[in-house]
Formats: structure tokens, sequence, C-alpha cells
């Protein structure tokens, strides 16, 4: 076993007491998540963690924030400057395989319900066309307003609500013309990383590892959180060199340049392991 604790790069508040799990076991797998805390505005407290919610990795992540967040605030609800960017390390069962990605949106959500309560479903039509991806049946979408839901097959939909799902994330990322999302052809495009998604149903309780269910298919308990998080909020990344370029008039997303991508990952980076010396990095 081995303890951890809530790190901030500039600590916010004393840190939590530590919390003990089992390491990994070998039929399991870690993997390195980041994710922005989203609707929050300016008042982002801390991380909001992955229960029905997505991530990506380092690569993917760092675009989706340099395209949706700075670019286009109000899709997302954060100011850049006090948001809370932060590194998970999930541990999932490696002999199981992923799902199709699950989308997990809080504006899906029906009127009345909590906004912070996030619902995973089949992909948006936004998330679909970054991965390429045809699927049938996609609402329109309006960036802050609808999320265009696709229709996935019933098997994929119901093994989404349980399994870690991932989905391959390609640049350039894909317009919206008119209520639908267009991608870039594929002569252009190339793949940076990969969003995951992380289903309520298929966390793990405290103090469990991932494990299979009856027969040794499909897991009763698919992942698990480890209780180390790091985080960094926006204005130590613009303070640390984040490059910003400017936004793309109406509901575009902002284009993502390749050099761009390669130095704000490595300020992210900077930003998370250089003020914690001396403790394990990553997963």
């Amino acid at each position: 076993q081995h303890a951890a604790r809530v790190r901030s790069a500039r600590p916010d508040a004393p840190w939590s007491d530590p919390l003990r799990f089992s390491t990994a076991s070998p039929s399991t797998a870690r993997v390195s998540v980041i994710r922005i805390a989203e609707l929050c505005g300016d008042s982002c407290e801390g991380p909001d963690y992955l229960t029905n919610k997505n991530g990506a990795d380092p690569a993917a992540d760092v675009a989706f924030i340099m395209a949706a967040i700075v670019g286009t605030r109000s899709r997302f609800g954060v100011r850049f400057a006090t948001a809370v960017v932060a590194r998970y390390c999930a541990e999932r069962r490696a002999d199981v395989p992923l799902n199709a990605y699950m989308s997990c949106d809080a504006m899906a959500n029906k009127p009345g319900e909590d906004h912070r309560a996030y619902t995973c479903h089949c992909t948006n039509s936004i998330d679909a066309a970054i991965a390429r991806r045809s699927v049938p049946g996609c609402e329109r979408q309006a960036l802050g307003l609808h999320p265009g839901i696709c229709k996935c097959p019933p098997e994929e939909q119901d093994r989404g609500q349980e399994v870690v799902g991932e989905m391959p994330v390609y640049l350039p990322f894909a317009r919206l013309e008119n209520g639908t999302f267009t991608s870039p052809p594929a002569n252009v495009s190339y793949r940076c990383g990969a969003f995951l998604s992380f289903p309520r149903a298929g966390e793990c309780a405290p103090g469990q590892a991932p494990r299979p269910g009856p027969g040794g298919a499909e897991p009763t308990c698919g992942w698990r959180l480890e209780p180390r998080v790091d985080y960094v909020r926006g204005q130590e990344l613009l303070d640390l060199g984040w490059r910003v370029r400017a936004p793309l008039p109406g509901d575009h997303l902002t284009p993502v340049n390749v050099e761009d991508l390669a130095h704000n990952r490595a300020v992210l980076h900077r930003a998370l392991d250089d003020h914690r010396p001396g403790t394990a990095r990553g997963c």
C-alpha cells in the first residue's frame, strides 16, 4: 500500500489527510489523465475529479484547452486564469477491452437538474467529428446550448456505463457549420492523443481494486482513481509561458498550432512536476 495527497502547485489550503489504497495488480493498467474543471466560472475551488466525466491524455487535453477553453469560454463556463487543470492517475482492468468513448456532459441534463451532475451518453456530434467517426442520427449542435447527442448501438451504450471508454483525437479539430460539425479531410488530419470516459457505474468502491465479474469476462468494478491528484491554475500556466492565440469569430474552435501544442504541453508538465521535488511523477 501507499499514501498520497491532493497537491496544488501553489497550495490553496493545507494538504488533505493521506489515503491508503492497494497497489495495482498485474491484471490492471494505470493511465495518466488530464482534466480541466468545468462549469465553475471565476471560482474553481479545485479538481472536479473523473466520476461520470471525461478526461484525456496530456497531448489531447492540452489541445482541447487551447481550442475550446481559452478561445470560447462560454461553452464550458471556465475562465482560464482561475481554471483548475488536474492530473489524475486512473487504474483499470487491463484484460478487458476499452469501450467506445461516452461523452459525459452536464449540458445533456433535463431542465431543473443540477447543472453540476454529469451524464454519460453516446458520443456528441463534435466528439464523433473529432474522432473522425461516422455515427448515425446525431442531433444538431449549438456551442454552449446543446451537446448534439448521437445514437449508439444499445450494447455499446450499456457497456459504456461500466467500462472506461476511449476515442482517438485528430487535429485539426472539427468546424461547426449550420449546426453540423464537419471534419477536415484525412490527408490533413493527424492523431494527437485520446479522450477517455469514466462512467460512475464502473467506478470501484473506496479501497477496492478493479476486478472481474462472474465468469471473469466483464468487470463488476471497472476503474478506480489513485488518491494522488496534482493540479495547477491557468494563471500559473500563463506565467510559465503558455501560448494563447486569438479565437476565430463566431462558434468556431480556436485552431491548434502544432508548435504551440508541444510548447504548452511542456509548460503543463513543468508546472505540475517542478513544484513537487522528491515525489513520484505520473502513474
